[in-house]
């Protein structure tokens, strides 16, 4: 059964042969943007791929999806159709589940999109239930410790959910730490090295 393209949108790795494939999920009512700057500073051998939900840029049209399931279950079919992990080690991006970037508050027209795609995704996320089975890949968790939006405790809660270690790692950038060039490139080095150590 095909699977919609529209879910997926790919920048593939310049030398045609991707080392590592980046896979990214944006914050709550956010989409490719959010993750511009890791794109930007993405080596040859390094494709980034950016879930795009119902509701926001190119399927602005779109009704907004309701559940959480069936979000991931079609993001699931898409990887899978397009054979993320099978040329190459992939790493999966998450980010926050809040808050909108400062700098679109100065841009009225698309913060309405915004806030309307985030009203959604809260909303989806509210009607979730996690049972909090643990998986069994390493989790590497990112966040600035003052960052106003992150309840206390928040990053130390993600080391439930794996069975195979999870790191943690602060860092300065308030809510939106992957606007840091610094942080991205370290990142995308971190990645590269540790794919081509288990090759």
């Amino acid at each position: 059964m095909p699977t919609d393209p529209r879910w997926l949108r790919t920048y593939p790795a310049a030398s045609g042969q991707a080392a590592l494939e980046v896979v990214c999920f944006p914050p709550a009512g956010g989409a490719a943007g959010a993750f511009a700057t890791l794109i930007d500073a993405a080596d040859a051998e390094t494709s980034v791929s950016v879930a795009i939900l119902p509701g926001r840029e190119t399927r602005l049209a779109e009704p907004a999806a309701t559940g959480l399931d069936e979000v991931a279950d079609a993001l699931a079919a898409r990887l899978v159709a397009v054979g993320i992990g099978e040329r190459s080690p992939y790493v999966l991006l998450g980010h926050s589940l809040g808050g909108i970037p400062p700098e679109l508050y100065e841009v009225p027209q698309l913060l309405d999109h915004v806030v309307r795609a985030l009203a959604a995704d809260l909303a989806m996320l509210a009607r979730h239930h996690c049972d909090g089975a643990p998986v069994p890949v390493p989790l590497h968790v990112i966040g600035d410790p003052k960052d106003p939006q992150l309840p206390p405790g928040a990053l130390d809660g993600w080391s439930r959910f794996t069975t195979a270690g999870c790191e943690f790692e602060r860092v300065e950038g308030g809510h939106f730490p992957l606007g840091v060039e610094g942080l991205c490139r370290r990142l995308l080095f971190r990645w590269r090295s540790s794919a081509a150590a288990h090759r």
